[in-house]
């Protein structure tokens, strides 16, 4: 099992029986507590944990997370363009515009997360392996 594997090679919490999933996300996609999206080659993940604070892991090491991120409940990509972590019913962080239907979500072999409208980037978190 892919969440068994990550949990060791990260040696932490954050990933411990998480459900990993490979991108890209495109259209209405989400991610909630004790899930993940990682990169084609399995460096990067990016994992809602149990508590509900989003982070980036690099090679098993926290690299990024967004400010206000504890006791999220879920991550959206919307279908619109945005990109929003909730809260039960409140927006706590959105990047993205909501005029890209066409957006999509990559977290990249890189270490990279971007979002991109076909092939303008609308936001990254500038992380790199």
């Amino acid at each position: 099992m892919i969440g068994k594997w990550l949990a060791a090679k990260a040696g932490g919490a954050a990933l411990r029986g998480a459900s990993v999933r490979p991108g890209p996300f495109v259209g209405v996609q989400s991610m909630i507590r004790g899930e993940g999206w990682q990169s084609d080659n399995g460096r990067t993940v990016l994992v809602l944990d149990a508590a509900g604070n989003l982070a980036l892991v690099l090679d098993g090491r926290k690299a990024w997370s967004p400010p206000k991120a504890g006791g999220a409940t879920k991550l959206l990509l919307d279908g619109k363009g945005q990109l929003i972590l909730w809260r039960d019913h409140e927006r706590v962080w959105v990047i993205g515009s909501p005029r890209a239907p066409s957006a999509e979500f990559r977290v990249q072999d890189d270490g990279n997360l971007v979002l991109y409208d076909r092939h303008t980037v609308l936001w990254t978190s500038d992380t790199r392996l």
